[in-house]
């Protein structure tokens, strides 16, 4: 199964996405919104940051800051049979919804 994981740079998004990392599933992609690069390096303000966390794994990194069509654009070569969303609070498109085969499933921290 193929991933695009999409979630903000805080510590809820991040330690599910370190679980899929180890879980043998492959991370397609991963989004977030205005990850912070410095010379084309991708870097946290503090000690980790989702888009780090990605960039070291070797796992493209999605700014879901820009035009929706960029971001449709940027998507077209990967393979995303789901999305998982973790604590992005922000409304995604349909068109980047529709980027799945098998669907777009939000996980939330709260009871």
């Amino acid at each position: 199964m193929n991933i695009f994981f999409i979630g903000s740079s805080g510590a809820l998004s991040l330690v599910p996405f370190k679980s899929l990392l180890s879980s043998g599933y492959n991370i397609s992609a991963a989004g977030t919104h205005s990850p912070i690069a410095f010379d084309n390096k991708i870097i946290a303000l503090e000690n980790e940051s989702l888009a780090l966390a990605a960039n070291q794994s070797a796992i493209p990194v999605i700014d879901l800051s820009q035009p929706v069509d960029e971001i449709v654009k940027r998507c077209s070569d990967l393979v995303i049979d789901v999305i998982l969303v973790s604590c992005y609070g922000k409304r995604l498109p349909d068109e980047i919804i529709n980027l799945t085969s098998a669907g777009c499933y939000n996980m939330h921290p709260s009871l």
